[in-house]
């Protein structure tokens, strides 16, 4: 089993991260302060109940990319490595870890250009139980899964401090794996040479089934071809006796890209979803140093937006599209938001009665001053300030129209 701190989730504000990310970030992420996106309950399905998503798979239509030391540290895990090992024998596992194939990415980028992202059974995540909709390998899942909300309690800047973490944490991610594996005797320059040398041959690069093609998997494994459980257990092993110094080594550390095999998937996809796939640029195969000290930068400031407050800076009212309800047998209300325009939508937010007394308080232009905030609506509602910056973000609070 892995340590007993790698299966422990690790708490930050009001949501629990893998275990290993008391490791993998910096020491300073602790006083992040994070918005509590309570409107994203994977308990209670907020996409499911409107009929966007389908119940049986919720977000989890699709195929996570997983690094290798992270699938190491579930097959160490009775719990996971079964789902491990089955995804090995099933071709989805390179040296890197867990990574989509081009018929996959074909399938996936097919459903985001129908906008069915949800809805397609057929492309549930491999790790899914779909006895209980719960993840399998939870304790070890990958940074866009750790970061996905489906709603955000603040609206599109939550969307983007959560998109600017994915982006820390997802490339802390890749030069850990890119570094692990090294440390096994896998150049990955060389690595990345043979991805690149498959760019003529992307439908021999695959399984119609799905999963890598064994010609490929031969090449990039080499020998350790069907040693693969003891690879990515090295790989885990490596990371952990490691463990102090991660960030470190992800800031360090130089990556190479597969640019001119990705960049001809994208031209292999039908022109009519082509749009919908990232983009790449194919260049030389050259070393591209690490960003996650910049990234890092990026996220404390997307942080700070999240909490700013316009203070004396105009007046604002409650938004005419705003609709309390008070749930029966309960000390909270629900607070609803009717968006309309191209972008129509509605978004449901559980407050207290303290809230929604102070938020009354703008049915006049008020501006955020000290009275304000010495007001005893204020004094009253918990945490008033963060939720004031809160409904600023979702647009429950808007400037005042000019006459």
């Amino acid at each position: 089993m892995p340590p007993d701190d790698l299966q422990t989730p690790y708490p930050m504000g009001d949501h629990l991260f893998p275990g290993l990310w008391r490791h993998l970030l910096p020491e300073d992420a602790q006083w992040l302060k994070l918005p509590s996106e309570r409107r994203a309950s994977c308990a209670s399905c907020p996409k499911a109940a409107a009929g966007v998503h389908h119940p049986n798979t919720r977000c989890c239509t699709y195929f996570p990319e997983v690094p290798n030391f992270l699938l190491g540290l579930a097959l160490q895990d009775p719990n996971s490595r079964g789902l491990i090992e089955t995804q090995i024998n099933h071709g989805h596992i390179l040296p890197t870890g867990q990574q989509i194939d081009a018929g996959q990415y074909h399938t996936a980028v097919k459903s985001y250009a129908q906008n069915r992202f949800g809805e397609l059974t057929d492309l549930v995540c491999p790790f899914l139980d779909p006895e209980t909709i719960q993840c399998g390998i939870y304790a070890y899942r990958n940074s866009v899964c750790s970061t996905f909300f489906c709603e955000n309690d603040h609206a599109e800047t939550g969307h983007q401090f959560w998109e600017k973490t994915q982006d820390l944490v997802g490339h802390i991610e890749i030069a850990l794996s890119q570094a692990a594996m090294q440390a096994q005797g896998l150049d990955v320059q060389n690595y990345m040479a043979t991805l690149n040398s498959w760019a003529g041959d992307i439908t021999g690069s695959f399984e119609p089934k799905g999963g890598w093609s064994l010609d490929i998997r031969r090449e990039l494994w080499g020998d350790w071809f069907e040693r693969e459980v003891e690879f990515l257990t090295n790989t885990a092993q490596w990371v952990l006796n490691r463990r102090d110094t991660l960030y470190s080594l992800a800031c360090n550390h130089t990556l190479f890209e597969a640019q001119e095999f990705e960049s001809a998937v994208r031209r292999w996809l039908p022109e009519s979803i082509r749009s919908h796939a990232s983009q790449v640029n194919p260049g030389p195969l050259t070393p591209v140093p690490s960003p996650v000290s910049e990234l890092w930068y990026k996220v404390q400031l997307a942080a700070r937006q999240l909490w700013e407050i316009p203070f004396e800076g105009g007046s604002f009212i409650l938004n005419p599209q705003v609709t309390f309800a008070i749930n029966e047998g309960s000390t909270e209300s629900t607070m609803r938001l009717q968006r309309s325009g191209c972008n129509s939508s509605e978004s449901v937010t559980p407050i207290t009665q303290e809230q929604q007394t102070l938020l009354k308080v703008f049915h006049e232009p008020r501006q955020f001053n000290e009275a304000l905030m010495d007001s005893p609506e204020v004094q009253n509602t918990k945490n008033a300030r963060e939720f004031f910056a809160e409904c600023l973000r979702s647009e429950v609070l808007v400037p005042e129209p000019s006459a």
